[in-house]
């Protein structure tokens, strides 16, 4: 039982750097798309090639951040799947999708509304931005759960099944 408490936690560890892994580029592929409706073109072709610069310093932070945040959520999902034996990559694709769209709406909320409530505002260029980043968390929140299914949802709930003798 020792064992699988060790794999949950490395598998964790790896899905949430992955996770911010993939957050942090959709971030710095959508942030030449803000600066484009600002109409700052100068300023959006440099930002790729600063971004190959940023990058190996802003995702093992953006995954730091994943590691805190998705805490409660993943281990909710993983206790749950690990006395039920799912062991389906649409599940965790699809659960770490949520816990991320949900995160990110805890962590990133303006002016005391929650963004769920903006999102119901008139539909300008700020509110298109907004539903491209949401959809980079989403996007984060399953490559992080499918790499967590790869590692240790292929086998959850084995620690309950009683290995035989030479098997």
């Amino acid at each position: 039982m020792l064992e699988r408490f060790h794999t949950i936690v490395r598998a964790y560890l790896i899905a949430s750097f992955s996770s911010g892994f993939v957050i942090a580029l959709s971030c710095l592929l959508l942030a030449p798309v803000e600066l484009v409706f600002r109409g700052r073109w100068l300023d959006a072709a440099l930002l790729p090639v600063q971004g190959l610069v940023y990058m190996p310093i802003f995702a093992p932070w953006v995954g730091l951040v994943v590691v805190v945040f998705a805490l409660v959520p993943a281990l909710i999902v993983i206790g749950v799947a690990e006395v039920v034996r799912v062991r389906s990559a649409a599940f965790y694709g699809s659960t770490g999708a949520i816990a991320g769209i949900l995160c990110w709406g805890v962590l990133f909320r303006g002016n005391g509304q929650w963004f769920w409530s903006r999102l119901a505002m008139a539909w300008t260029a700020e509110q298109a931005f907004l539903m491209l980043a949401m959809l980079a968390v989403g996007m984060g929140g399953l490559a992080g759960g499918l790499v967590y299914w790869a590692i240790a949802g292929k086998t959850a709930g084995d620690w309950r099944v009683a290995r035989r003798p030479g098997g």
